[in-house]
């Protein structure tokens, strides 16, 4: 689910930037794209093993599936796949990529363990997708527009994440926000984000043209975040799971943003 919604954020950034609206999906920056948020993950799961073993003991790494060396095998041989796709990419793709790839080893390393920083960071770097798709025909405001969609949701549900996981951030001591502050607290903030980004989409459809399409992709995605917005902890994995699915419609609603279906 997570590179189905990378492909499709760099689909939407293709789109968006093209002249016509109709841009092709752009094969060597799709790829690349994916190849490191797979390496990330790789790595994610190699850094975050002994929080895994509580929160998640299904995973490949506490479950036994996967050795550690194995993993970051796998880690390398996917950053070294994304780095091939950007030989027919532009400077600015690569430079985008570095940036990317140091945002997920500095979160990895230290940011998914410390309050609110790493929860940023992946919604930079969600957003961040979309920006990459955009590069080879020009970022403008539709762009940007989807692109702080992407990373505001991401927000959200990062939030609500460090509440899911909190018995096991606790116990090998990680600082996340909700650790920090507790669970209301950080729900809260989440709920606030949500608030907040729930009439702003409106605002693409009526100051940039956006058509019926969007609106009524966007109707979809609101009911989610609304119904995604947690009232206390226990709703955490549900609230988690309606938020990653609003992601999708939302992406979706961008990637006809100009159609005239409707």
């Amino acid at each position: 689910m997570n590179l189905i919604i990378v492909a499709a954020g760099v689909w939407v950034g293709a789109t968006l930037s093209a002249t016509d609206g109709t841009g092709a999906l752009p094969f060597w920056a799709t790829l690349s794209a994916m190849a490191l948020t797979a390496a990330g993950n790789a790595h994610n799961d190699w850094s975050d093993g002994d929080k895994d073993g509580i929160n998640r003991p299904d995973r490949p790494l506490p479950s036994g599936t996967i050795s550690r060396s194995s993993l970051m095998l796998l880690a390398g041989g996917l950053f070294a796949a994304g780095l091939l796709a950007l030989i027919p990419l532009s400077q600015s793709h690569a430079f985008l990529f570095g940036l990317n790839a140091a945002g997920l080893i500095l979160y990895n390393a230290w940011g998914s363990r410390r309050p609110l920083v790493g929860n940023v960071l992946v919604a930079a770097l969600v957003g961040s997708t979309i920006v990459f798709g955009a590069l080879e025909s020009g970022i403008n405001e539709r762009v940007v527009v989807a692109a702080a969609f992407a990373a505001a949701a991401t927000l959200a549900r990062e939030l609500v994440k460090d509440v899911q996981d909190i018995d096991g951030d606790r116990a090998v001591g990680a600082r996340t926000l909700a650790v920090a502050v507790g669970a209301p607290a950080t729900l809260r903030l989440a709920n606030l984000v949500l608030l907040l980004l729930v009439p702003a989409t409106l605002l693409p459809f009526l100051f940039l043209d956006f058509g019926g399409t969007y609106l009524l992709g966007m109707g979809v995605t609101n009911a989610l975040l609304l119904a995604g917005a947690p009232g206390k902890a226990l709703e955490a994995a549900r609230s988690s799971r309606l938020l990653k699915w609003a992601m999708v419609t939302g992406t979706v609603a961008f990637l006809f943003a100009e159609s005239r279906i409707i």
